[in-house]
C-alpha cells in the first residue's frame, strides 16, 4: 500500500520557474470522516526562492459544496 501511495503523491518540494507538478496530498483522519466537513487545507508563505518576495497563499475548503 505504502509503496501505491507514494507513486502517486505529491513530488516535489520545490518548483523551478514556469513549471507545474502534480500529485496527491494525503491526510491520516484517524477513522474521523465527519471531521472533513469543518477542514480546510491553508497554504500560507508561497516565495519566489533567492528573494524571498512573498508569491501568494491559498486556501482550500475540503466540506462539501454548499447548495444555494
Amino acid at each position: 500500500m505504502v509503496t501505491s501511495i507514494r507513486s502517486v503523491s505529491l513530488g516535489t518540494d520545490v518548483l523551478p520557474p514556469h513549471a507545474t507538478t502534480h500529485g496527491f496530498l494525503f491526510f491520516d483522519l484517524n477513522h474521523d470522516f465527519d471531521a472533513i466537513r469543518h477542514s480546510h487545507v491553508y497554504i500560507p508563505d508561497l516565495a519566489f526562492m533567492g528573494s524571498n518576495k512573498a508569491l501568494f497563499f491559498f486556501e482550500i475548503d475540503l466540506g462539501a459544496a454548499s447548495t444555494k
